[in-house]
């Protein structure tokens, strides 16, 4: 049972003129891309040496989850996600956690303790949004023991789109695990493989195609890893036919080269929309455990990247200012969101 829980501390670590098209334009495309937080320091679990150890800190999970609360935080998420209306919502660590009781490690647990998902679009519709999941990526899926119940997470990314545009836009959802994932070795023996991957909407816009990926890569310090799963997104917008938005938590920084993967992607011929209209900073990354404190954004991670054939509109962050806190007080994820209009077939 350690050495699984070790598998789960890898898992995650972690404007334009009143003259240009907007969302509401055939020829336009809005997209946001969110990192909704799993809702707990999965990493502590690293630090166990023992199974009592393990039953302490699998204990404090839950504890975490209860501290973070992902209900709250949800109705902030919601209110951004209905003030910007975008047609395409890019999201990770979409997390289901479950839990059993009495412990049993001979099998899942299947109560439902949050379902970050449901829980979401329930808030969205509350708040008069309609959106729905179209394509959704399942990435690790590991449980721990708490001694008296087990704790179990599902990582995910999803897309969400507006229900008004998933029939006329002819809307598809697909996902992959990719081929290159973390594999480690417990020092209670075993091999393990922290998988991630993509999900991805394929869409039409006045019969243009249109290809949206939302993703999460791996962290630093794995970062051939990290760069050989953005070798693999590369491929596939390779074999993409039209235009491509590439949303998500990338985990490299993109005003440093502390990993080589932003750099890899610009080459590729991706443009960032944020970089693409001169803002300022723009830090994602990352307030710390509770979200109650002040904001310690200091690190741009999360992207959204477009073909260049495309001229990006707008582009603003979500989930950056105290105002937008939940009606708790917590920010909506120890990310912030960003938000940027498309112009199909600009430039």
């Amino acid at each position: 049972m350690l050495a699984v829980a070790v598998v789960l501390a890898l898992t995650i670590a972690g404007c334009g003129d009143d003259d240009a098209p907007t969302a509401e334009s055939p020829a336009a495309l809005t997209v946001m891309t969110w990192n909704v937080y799993v809702g707990a320091e999965v990493q502590n679990v690293l630090r166990v040496t023992n199974d009592e150890e393990l039953a302490e800190v699998a204990s404090g999970l839950v504890i975490s989850l209860e501290t973070t609360d992902f209900r709250d935080r949800a109705d902030a998420l919601a209110g951004a996600i209905v003030a910007h209306s975008p047609d395409l919502v890019a999201l990770q660590e979409v997390a289901l956690w479950r839990t059993q009781e009495p412990s049993d490690p001979l099998s899942e647990s299947k109560d439902v303790l949050v379902d970050f998902l449901t829980v979401l679009l329930e808030a969205v519709s509350t708040r008069g949004g309609d959106y729905e999941a179209v394509a959704v990526s399942t990435n690790v899926d590991a449980e721990v023991g708490t001694g008296d119940r087990d704790v179990r997470l599902t990582d995910r990314d999803v897309i969400l789109a507006r229900s008004d545009r998933v029939e006329p836009w002819q809307i598809t959802g697909s996902a992959s695990t990719f081929e290159t994932n973390l594999s480690l070795e417990s020092p209670l023996g075993g091999d393990f493989t922290v998988e991630r991957g993509w999900a991805a909407a394929d869409l039409r816009i006045d019969g243009a195609p249109v290809r949206v990926f939302s993703t999460h890569l791996e962290v630093p310090p794995f970062n051939g890893i990290q760069a050989a799963q953005a070798e693999e997104l590369i491929e596939e917008i390779e074999q993409a036919d039209g235009l491509v938005v590439l949303a998500g938590d990338f985990n490299s920084p993109a005003e440093d080269a502390l990993t080589p993967t932003y750099g890899l992607l610009r080459d590729a011929g991706l443009v960032d929309a944020w970089q693409a209209l001169e803002l300022p900073a723009g830090p994602t990354c990352c307030h710390q455990d509770g979200l109650r404190g002040p904001s310690q954004l200091d690190a741009r991670i999360d992207l959204v990247l477009v073909s260049p054939t495309a001229t990006t509109v707008s582009a603003e962050r979500v989930g950056a200012s105290p105002e937008e806190r939940s009606p708790a007080g917590r920010w909506p994820s120890d990310h912030a969101g960003v938000v940027a209009t498309i112009a199909i077939g600009g430039g």
